[in-house]
């Protein structure tokens, strides 16, 4: 992204947004930062899979009806990202933390 393009999505609207493909971007953890004002109460679904994440946004953890988080091939190590483990097991329906290095994922 671009520095501008960081700009137009800071100053968005995402009230409604419930859909978030980011999939084989090669971002980084700096790069979803420029997401942290969106509204995560709608949001379902978010695919950052095959990216550059060694960490996951502080955001993720605030997305109360996300039912398929796609975080596979990506840099994450060590145990799981603790935005992570606020999310609630009744909503979270599929996970996919594969090509990873992780360690530990308690169930």
């Amino acid at each position: 992204m671009r520095s501008d393009d960081y700009k137009l999505v800071s100053y968005s609207n995402f009230s409604s947004v419930e859909s978030l493909n980011l999939a084989d971007n090669r971002l980084d953890g700096s790069d979803l930062n420029a997401f942290r004002n969106m509204s995560t109460s709608s949001i379902e679904y978010i695919d950052l899979s095959n990216n550059s994440l060694s960490s996951v946004p502080f955001w993720l953890g605030n997305c109360a009806k996300l039912g398929y988080l796609y975080l596979g091939s990506n840099a994450l190590n060590g145990s799981l990202p603790s935005p992570l483990r606020n999310l609630t097991s009744l909503t979270l329906l599929e996970l996919d933390l594969s090509e990873n290095n992780l360690e530990s994922v308690p169930l």
